[in-house]
């Protein structure tokens, strides 16, 4: 899922990347490195409606989770050769004056990893997002 491959060309290079949804995406430019792992989005309709998907370097993936205020996480599960944690917390809504509980499944691979949320619902929910999608690490 994550599998990119780089080579130089006539002083470009190029870059050949597997996106979320299995596409290839070929990117090429001369002057910038494209051989760093890069990162997907997708939209996702599975059996509780459309979902965000992300996908990314571990890092990263765990980053956003901090970002949206999840950094620890209360269930963990060895999960499709991977680790899956899920977490939550409340988000504050000023415009709305109101209040969300926010659900997070990040699950993570050697290398890479991918994260999904939803507000309220509850971990079956998560799973039924995470089920919909195979997660493999390409060597």
């Amino acid at each position: 899922m994550f599998e990119t491959a780089s080579t130089a060309q006539a002083n470009a290079t190029w870059v050949t990347h597997t996106a979320t949804d299995g596409s290839l995406v070929e990117f090429s430019g001369s002057g910038i490195d494209l051989s760093l792992p890069a990162t997907s989005f997708m939209e996702m309709l599975c059996p509780i409606g459309v979902r965000h998907i992300k996908t990314g370097p571990n890092g990263f993936i765990v980053g956003v989770a901090a970002d949206l205020g999840i950094t620890s996480f209360s269930e963990e599960y060895t999960y499709q050769s991977g680790r899956l944690r899920i977490g939550e917390t409340v988000q504050y809504f000023a415009e709305e004056d109101r209040h969300a509980l926010l659900r997070l499944a990040l699950w993570e691979g050697s290398k890479f990893g991918m994260l999904t949320s939803i507000y309220g619902g509850d971990s079956l929910a998560l799973f039924q997002v995470v089920n919909a999608v195979n997660l493999e690490e390409e060597p």
